[in-house]
């Protein structure tokens, strides 16, 4: 049944009770039937009588309307009354039907024919070119005008995602790859999800979006991480930025430069409401270029985009990705004003032996282009969820949903929401648990192994031996375990708490180190949490670990070379953060430590490099073991301050994600140690100061960089431990941390003095690469760094960088260095990022 209209409801409420009663049998009778919303539906199809796939279904001269699905059945809400009802697709021929809609629901299949394009008449010479390039040209001149012509809008957003794979590996390293919790076999569907939502824009490039009914097959608790903006590509922008899948982003046919990456063709023309539509086919000139290929409409005389059929190829340096497609159409919907009512994005994905294709489709409809914005409507939330948004029953998706689903998906929501309540029952998640709970030897040597009360949200784990097994000249070798338990509340994902306690054993030494922690987060909007830690541990002297002690185990094993530092610290610390307000977070870290000197206890190598020898475990004085610092007490007080300005951020229920910031990220960070207090021996004070952002500069790629500084302001009393140290490097391994040095010893420089160091890495995105035969199919992205340092010792120390890296993980440098101006050091550096 339809929806009361509001002047019915507002006009019934002031009758008498009689009146009521009279109206209410009239209403029951049929006569207020104009007061209920009807339904047109229908099937579309070609010349051959085949189903047409995502035809635009629009009342004329409006944003209203549907779009049609893969079986080409449509359907489509409206008030009683008579309208132009509009059916249009890129490369058929448009149709209009006026209908009347009595009150209620019309069938009506439709049949579309080819466009039937002209060719203008054209004086071919020697020198004459393709019409197409006079209309480019016109287009172009508009396009920052259409860029900025809507100030604000608002509009109806709904958002259909559905994800297949077709085939997969069945085993992967050896291990058996099993996706039938997730994977539906008769269909291939792995993911369908819709949302609808209300959207928001202003210009210059201010969203924000509501979500306001979230839909997840299979899992009726979960929200959808559908998002209207993710389709909604404008080619007006001269780069068409597509998040994952390209660096650099992808050159618009509208772009200024565009003629120097494509070559157009006029296919011909067509009439659409006494309108001459313009279909030019788009070629790259190079198709490794970050360019489109397919056709764009162009409107003559306002030459305004009417609609696209762009894609582009894994030849254009896209990961992953075999072919991703761009489907938009437009409509007028006040006079001179044309927006986006549709878009598709259709994708071919294989990696690693999965193959898979998705359709995202999202339809925009009932645009107000004269929205009223409260003061600070846009305060950096670019996406919310609301809490209720996935509590709508399938009454209302039948009602709300504008594009029918097809056989399969209906038949996906069907038999995977059979099944919720079963899988969310105690007795079954108990049995999948009694089934992955099972614990075999390797879990203890390799794996890990993890006790899982899924019901009650809760687990117990503990890693393998091997994860913390190493080397080192002070323990030898080192066994050790990480064993904890973690709760979660009740459909929360934020909110929980984790216990556990990480012991540690060298057998050189014969010595045992085991801390406690306990971690809870309580707030999700403020992202707050804290950790309360007690107990023993060896840890580096610089505690940010410039080396890891895979590589350091590697080294000394095999090369003779300990090149981490370590001591003993028995200690008990309080750590709390929160945001105190968007953009600005607070975190502070409370530590009294008993901190003690270690020895070498262990010479062992297999294998002996002339002119190799282990040092002590004195970063001063490698040469001895009489260790320059003794047996101290500390206790500490850090302060560290972040801000973002105008923080972008979402809001779901599960809680709050940051997603970024068109500034630079602040750090403000103060160290105090304090003397004399529970037989503390340090007294300094030492505030520093960071400054990193992510700049993205079109073609040439994306540009990071991080910029610190800082001073003592009191170093009456410290110890080595308590200096700042760099994060340096003088292995061939690195992890490749942006605020990290190649080349610089670890502990050489470490300083009390005032400091200042920058960090600066261009990721170009295969802009050179990908122009060499053979060399481009490697898909590799070109880097080029510089790392300047300054301190009371090191005046000026800068090293340059450039390198090649594969899928933004498996990286290699060539590094060269100079202090004050002379070369210093040359050498290679390779690994993975964020694992050495």
């Amino acid at each position: 049944m339809g929806k009361l209209c509001w002047w019915c409801a507002k006009t019934f409420s002031g009758f008498t009770e009689m009146k009521k009663a009279l109206l209410l049998v009239l209403f029951f009778s049929g006569y207020f039937l104009p007061c209920f919303s009807a339904n047109v539906h229908g099937n579309i199809t070609d010349e051959k009588n085949q189903p047409l796939p995502f035809v635009n279904v629009f009342i004329q001269g409006t944003s209203t309307g549907t779009t049609a699905n893969v079986d080409g059945n449509y359907s489509i809400d409206l008030e009683p009354g008579e309208y132009n009802l509009v059916f249009r697709m890129i490369g058929y021929r448009q149709r209009t039907e006026r209908i009347i809609l009595p009150g209620t629901s019309l069938g009506m299949n439709v049949q579309l024919f080819p466009e039937s394009y002209l060719l203008k008449e054209v004086k071919v010479s020697a020198s004459s070119e393709d019409p197409a390039y006079d209309i480019i040209r016109k287009a172009q001149k508009k396009r920052k005008y259409y860029l900025e012509q809507v100030k604000s809008y608002s509009c109806d957003a709904y958002v259909k995602s559905t994800q297949r794979i077709t085939s997969y590996p069945k085993k992967i390293l050896g291990q058996d790859v099993d996706l039938s919790e997730i994977l539906d076999s008769s269909t291939g569907i792995v993911y369908l999800s819709e949302s609808v939502s209300k959207l928001y824009f202003k210009q210059p490039d201010q969203y924000k979006e509501v979500m306001v009914s979230s839909k997840v097959s299979g899992n009726n608790r979960a929200f959808s991480f559908n998002q209207a903006t993710d389709v909604l590509f404008n080619f007006y922008e001269n780069l068409v930025d597509i998040n994952g899948v390209s660096k650099r982003g992808f050159i618009s046919p509208l772009a200024p430069s565009a003629f120097f990456y494509y070559r157009f063709t006029l296919e011909g023309t067509f009439m659409e409401n006494g309108e001459t539509v313009n279909k030019i086919h788009v070629v790259p000139r190079r198709m490794n270029d970050p360019v489109f290929q397919g056709d764009i409409y162009i409107l003559d005389d306002s030459w305004r985009i009417h609609s696209t059929d762009l894609f582009v190829t894994k030849k254009q340096q896209v990961e992953f990705l075999d072919t991703l497609r761009i489907h938009q159409s437009f409509v007028p919907v006040e006079k001179n004003i044309w927006m986006n009512f549709s878009n598709q994005l259709s994708f071919v994905f294989s990696f690693f032996g999965f193959h898979g294709r998705g359709v995202v489709l999202g339809i925009n409809n009932h645009y107000n282009i004269h929205p009223d914005f409260i003061p600070h409507f846009f305060n950096g939330e670019v996406m919310k969820i609301e809490k209720e948004a996935n509590k709508k029953d399938s009454a209302y998706w039948e009602k709300m949903r504008p594009v029918p689903l097809i056989s399969e998906e209906t038949r996906d929501y069907s038999k995977r929401d059979s099944t919720v309540k079963i899988h969310e029952s105690r007795s079954y998640r108990d049995s999948v648990d009694r089934k992955s709970n099972k614990f075999s030897l390797s879990d203890l040597l390799i794996g890990g192994y993890t006790y899982n009360k899924s019901y009650s949200h809760e687990s117990f784990s503990f890693s393998p031996l091997t994860r913390h097994l190493q080397f080192n000249t002070v323990e030898g070798l080192t066994a050790g375990m990480d064993v904890s338990h973690s709760k979660r509340f009740k459909d929360d994902p934020w909110r929980g708490i984790t216990f556990g306690t990480l012991l540690r054993y060298g057998f050189s030494n014969s010595h045992f180190n085991a801390y406690f922690y306990y971690h809870k987060r309580y707030d999700p909007s403020r992202l707050a949490s804290y950790t309360v830690s007690a107990g023993t541990e060896v840890i580096q002297f610089n505690n940010q670990k410039p080396i890891s002690e895979l590589i350091n185990t590697v080294y000394s094993l095999v090369s003779e070379e300990n090149f981490m530092k370590i001591y003993e610290k028995r200690f008990a610390s309080f750590q709390r953060q929160s945001e105190l307000f968007n953009g600005f977070s607070l975190e502070l870290y409370a530590e009294y430590a008993d901190r003690l000197p270690l020895v070498n206890t262990s010479g062992y190598s297999i294998f002996h490099v002339p002119g190799h020898e282990y040092t002590s475990n004195d970063p001063l004085n490698p040469a001895t073991d009489n260790f320059h610092f003794k047996r101290n007490q500390s206790l500490s007080l850090d302060v560290n301050a972040r801000i973002r300005i105008k923080q972008q951020f979402m809001t779901r229920p599960e809680g709050k994600f940051i997603s970024g910031s068109k500034y630079p990220t602040l750090g403000i960070q103060y160290r105090k140690g304090m003397k004399d207090i529970a037989g503390s021996d340090v007294d300094y004070d030492l505030i520093s100061a960071s400054v990193a952002d992510r700049i993205k500069l079109g073609l040439i790629g994306t540009f990071h960089f991080h910029i610190a500084a800082g001073k003592f302001l009191n170093e009456k009393s410290f110890y080595f431990m308590d200096m700042h140290h760099f994060n340096g490097n003088q292995t061939i391994l690195s992890a490749f941390r942006l605020n990290g040095f190649k080349l610089l010893n670890y502990y050489q420089y470490s300083t009390t003095n005032f400091y200042t160091e920058a960090h600066g890495e261009q990721e170009l995105g295969g802009l050179i690469l990908n122009k060499i035969p053979v060399i481009r199919k490697l898909k590799l992205n070109e880097v080029a760094g510089i790392h300047y340092l300054h301190t009371g010792q090191l005046k000026n120390y800068v090293e340059l960088a450039i390198g090649i890296e594969k899928l933004n993980f498996f990286r290699i440098d060539f590094v060269t260095s100079f202090t004050n101006g002379r070369h210093a050091a040359t050498g290679f550096v390779l690994g993975m990022k964020g694992i050495f």
